[in-house]
């Protein structure tokens, strides 16, 4: 599997800054140019930090204090799915004689494009390289920056000069708009395995899937070119490195179980050209993941980093190390919030029913259909919720001060809410997902030992709702941007089959496929699928 579209963006993310990986290794030049704040001849004892009274300051003159005041993730619900029992391709008519039927469907689904929030099929839904307020502040500040000679020269003494050189010649609106076009695509492979027997009028059916689940960051050839030509490749990775480092930090897949189902439906219509079905069924949360990390990572325990912007001043050399450090841990969260996922419904159980009516034209033609709904019970996980800024904080804070003490309690204040911004923390929440509905259409053509299908689907499922614990409540806390919107989908389906008949048994063998030609809130998908059966 090729990651080469995603060199680039992890490149830029991983510096700490928009700009390729070895902007920052001014840190490693001695450059005697460039000026030195000096603060006595004494050395710096632990604890201390004498230049916050001075980056403080210029850091409010320089506008950046409206930076902290931004949130950087627009939303962290996890995405809207498709539970692979729910697939349209499996909704086969029900038997009609007193049968068992055995099948295995191996099939392998692909999403392009997932939508992190509302109508937003890429980045931007997910962190803010849409978000106008914290561009716009960040610009500013850049352009304070340049018109102060006295703040410039304090950026170049910790940052190096690059990152001002290249603030100067390209604004952040420019670059963000190279890197809000990416998104996540999702693959998952695997099979489905039924067994159904009909007695009478009665129908059992269970199945369950076995599959790999896999997600990873993706821009599309005309976008990557885009990125390529602005920001030119280091000759210090090779691309080698730069897969492997992709696999760790933005490709999580999984291999394992999914959900359970188990249907039981009553033929309550039997005419010589007409059946209906009425079903019941549940859902049992039995996913269960035997392996993680088999082409990239899991992050299901990505750690908050430290920092303390106090002990790093006093170590410049460092700075360059922690801005990386950072940026990866962000990746990490990152791909925590948004690639790690259930191979099921998140752990809730499902209950609902469907009736399925089938109508036969001729012996060449019928009409098939099924009106399904699922309702699922309440359950707690884990769902990473941003926190907003606390502007009346903000606002009671004299970041000007020059004195000692203030100035270095404005700066652990500014350390705390940049892993506020950066690093949503996870919380056991009580999640109330929404209801599902589907409405399956599809004609079905018999002649001989073939046959053939072609059909629609409509999928919907509500808007979840979830409560955070009395005890975790806050104010700040974005929980409804942390909630999953309703969604819908329709998609076209088809497929070609054979049957082979013999005195005591049919096998049939049938290829199908799927695409998504309508979609909100949810991504436009597509199935391809071999089934395989056994009737006796």
């Amino acid at each position: 599997m090729q990651y080469r579209n995603l060199f680039l963006f992890i490149g830029i993310v991983v510096s700490g800054s928009v700009m390729q990986a070895d902007v920052l290794d001014d840190f490693n030049d001695s450059d005697d140019s460039l000026p030195v704040i000096e603060i006595g001849a004494d050395p710096i004892r632990e604890g201390e930090c004498p230049f916050a009274s001075v980056v403080v300051p210029a850091l409010d003159e320089a506008g950046a204090i409206e930076i902290f005041k931004q949130n950087v993730y627009v939303g962290t619900a996890p995405f809207a799915v498709r539970n692979v029992l729910d697939w349209p391709l499996w909704q086969r008519p029900l038997p009609q004689i007193n049968r068992w039927n055995m099948g295995v469907d191996i099939f392998y689904n692909q999403t392009n494009r997932s939508v992190f929030a509302p109508c937003l099929p890429d980045i931007c839904g997910g962190i803010g390289f849409c978000n106008q307020d914290l561009l716009a502040a960040i610009q500013n500040t850049a352009n304070n920056i340049f018109d102060n000679p006295a703040i410039k020269d304090l950026i170049y003494t910790y940052l190096g000069g690059s990152i001002v050189n290249f603030l100067e010649k390209h604004s952040i609106q420019e670059v963000a708009a190279l890197i809000a076009p990416a998104t996540i695509q999702q693959r998952r492979a695997g099979a489905l395995f039924s067994i159904t027997e009909n007695r009478d009028r009665w129908t059992g059916d269970i199945r369950i899937p076995l599959y790999w689940l896999e997600r990873n960051i993706w821009l599309d050839q005309a976008d990557k070119e885009k990125l390529e030509s602005f920001f030119p490749k280091s000759d210090s990775l090779s691309e080698a490195e730069i897969e492997d480092f992709a696999r760790s930090h933005v490709v999580s897949d999984r291999y394992g179980l999914g959900d359970l189902r188990f249907t039981l439906a009553y033929q309550l219509i039997d005419r010589q050209n007409a059946t209906f079905h009425l079903a019941g069924f549940f859902t049992a949360p039995t996913a269960a993941s035997f392996q993680r990390g088999i082409v990239g990572s899991s992050f299901e325990c990505s750690p908050e980093p430290e920092l303390d912007l106090c002990a790093l001043l006093n170590n410049i050399p460092a700075i360059k190390d922690k801005i990386r450090s950072l940026g990866v841990a962000f990746l990490d969260r990152f791909s925590a919030i948004f690639m790690d996922d259930d191979l099921g419904d998140r752990k809730h159980w499902g209950l609902g029913g469907f009736v399925e009516p089938l109508v036969s034209f001729n012996d060449y033609m019928q009409w098939h259909a099924r009106l399904f709904a699922q309702y699922y019970f309440s359950h707690a996980q884990k769902r990473y919720i941003a926190k907003a800024a606390d502007i009346n904080a903000f606002n009671s804070r004299d970041f000007m001060s020059t004195n000692l003490d203030v100035a270095a309690t404005n700066l652990t204040f500014l350390s705390n809410r940049i892993i506020e911004m950066l690093f949503p923390r996870h919380y056991l929440v009580h999640v109330k997902p929404g209801s599902e509905v589907m409405l399956l259409n599809e004609f079905l053509f018999k002649w001989g030992h073939w046959d053939a299908l072609l059909g629609v689907d409509w999928w919907h499922k509500g808007a979840e709702h979830i409560a955070i614990p009395t005890a975790a409540d806050d104010y700040l806390l974005l929980v409804r941007d942390a909630s999953r919107a309703g969604s819908q989908q329709i998609k076209l389906l088809g497929g070609l089959g054979y049957t082979h008949r013999t005195t005591t048994a049919d096998w049939v063998v049938s290829l199908k496929g799927d695409g998504t030609v309508y979609n909100k809130n949810i991504g436009k998908d597509w199935t391809i699928a071999l089934s395989l059966g056994l009737c006796w």
